[in-house]
């Protein structure tokens, strides 16, 4: 496929000229050993983004050990999906299948009009100077997209500034410059929320607003 052979190309050119790497425990990004931000970390800095280590509470109430946080929920609910969407057997607690139900409802739905191509995917943008890790990447009714899992008990306000700076990496990194198909996909139990967005520019505005906040007086 054209998209596929011109990923592995840019990404031989990136692993030549530029080094990526991500750091788990302190959720860092680092360019050629440079710490840079991520999409998150913009949002989260310049006070936009809710935080994510807040509980979780979901509609049935929750079963998750004093401690976990949204943030966890949402690591997990973010493996399922992807293994659901590459088509590969996925084990998980009996308690998460009202969740599961409702990627099956969405697959059940926009499955026969997407083709993923890459999850969990990272890249640097040297034109911007930002960093982040998009779900899903792939086409929409052969157009390109851009897919965000969300786990939250409602549909971020962010998420369209979000899933704008992810597009423009994946635009970066594919060497394509048609704006396509971006996706926020909440998840909720036994169902599906999306939020699409096409073409409107003013979204990837907003955002390198925030990041021009962050440069300037961020640390």
């Amino acid at each position: 496929m054209y998209y596929g052979r011109y990923q592995l190309l840019l990404g031989l050119l990136e692993w030549w000229f530029g080094l990526l790497e991500f750091e788990e425990l302190t959720h860092t990004y680092k360019y050629n050993g440079k710490i840079v931000p991520s999409v998150t970390q913009v949002m989260s800095r310049v006070g936009v983004r809710d935080n994510d280590e807040a509980p979780f509470n979901p509609v049935s109430g929750g079963f998750f050990v004093k401690g976990d946080t949204a943030s966890n929920f949402g690591k997990a609910l973010h493996t399922i999906a992807e293994a659901m969407m590459l088509g590969k057997t996925v084990t998980y607690d009996p308690q998460m299948k009202p969740w599961v139900k409702g990627v099956d409802k969405f697959m059940a739905d926009y499955n026969k009009d997407i083709t993923v191509e890459e999850t969990e995917t990272m890249h640097y943008s040297k034109i911007y100077g930002y960093c982040g890790t998009w779900d899903l990447g792939g086409l929409f009714k052969k157009l390109p997209l851009m897919l965000d899992w969300k786990s939250s008990v409602s549909m971020p306000k962010t998420a369209k500034i979000q899933t704008a700076a992810y597009e423009k990496l994946r635009m970066e990194k594919l060497g394509i410059r048609k704006i396509g198909h971006r996706f926020a996909v909440r998840i909720f139990e036994n169902g599906y929320e999306v939020e699409k967005r096409f073409n409107q520019k003013t979204d990837f505005n907003k955002f390198l607003s925030l990041l021009n906040v962050l440069k300037a007086f961020g640390k």
